[in-house]
């Protein structure tokens, strides 16, 4: 009998969002997005009727932010992260982590760099904070 390892991440409730996202997105839809989606999409609805608390929170401190190389006196406008992000997007996307493409796709938004079928999808997100009247400062 040969078993299944099975870990568990800690992520954060948009970081849930955005990978159910992802996997509603994929074209074509695989095995394993199924797999992810019929086990996230009930999650997410636990989340969001309160019948699920979180493992634990935590409040960055200014060490774990030092650990990523940002200090605390050294924040950007949302403008210049999008940018910065896209830039990046643009030579390696393979390499951004979730934010990073969040902020890549919302500077090609906001500079009509998307066409009309991703501008729509982008519209439509769950990560898109102009529906919810969210900064991303």
């Amino acid at each position: 009998m040969s078993t299944i390892s099975k870990h568990r991440p800690t992520l954060t409730y948009p970081q849930l969002k955005h990978i159910l996202y992802l996997c509603r997105t994929e074209s074509p839809l695989t095995d394993e997005s199924i797999g992810i989606i019929s086990y996230l999409a009930p999650f997410l609805s636990k989340i969001d009727n309160c019948s699920s608390t979180p493992a634990y929170s935590v409040s960055p401190s200014s060490t774990s932010l030092e650990s990523l190389g940002i200090s605390p006196s050294s924040t950007i406008s949302k403008e210049k992260r999008w940018e910065n992000a896209f830039k990046k997007w643009s030579v390696s996307p393979h390499t951004c982590n979730v934010q990073e493409l969040l902020d890549a796709h919302e500077y090609r938004y906001v500079n009509n760099l998307m066409d009309a079928k991703e501008t729509k999808r982008f519209e439509a997100s769950p990560e898109n904070p102009l529906d919810k009247g969210e900064s991303n400062e």
